[in-house]
């Protein structure tokens, strides 16, 4: 038997409720301090990847997201395969594309 909330509680509200917060965060983050844990991002993925056989999956940052374009291309200069999630237009399953550099987006 699966758990249910409360009548009384709005997932869909709580969830926007929290991600309104999280980016306000974000927001509120001094840029080099934001600049700095991308930088330990990239290093912590490169350290990662170069552990792995196949390719690697990444996601391109938007706005104040954490991490950033050049992490990704550091993924790719270092010579790995990496493939970011393609988000169909309509509601849909999630696909996946190689990067093949910034020009090739």
């Amino acid at each position: 038997m699966t758990a249910r909330a409360p009548d009384s509680v709005d997932i869909a509200a709580e969830k926007a409720a929290w991600r309104r917060r999280i980016r306000a965060a974000r927001r509120a983050r001094d840029p080099e301090v934001r600049a700095r844990n991308a930088a330990l991002l990239t290093e912590a993925a490169l350290a990662l990847a170069g552990r792995l056989d196949g390719p690697v999956c990444a996601h391109l940052p938007v706005g104040v997201e954490p991490w950033s374009a050049g992490g990704v291309e550091a993924l790719r200069e270092a010579g790995h395969e990496v493939l970011l999630p393609v988000v169909a237009d309509h509601g849909g399953p999630l696909d996946w594309a190689r990067y093949e550099g910034p020009d090739g987006l």
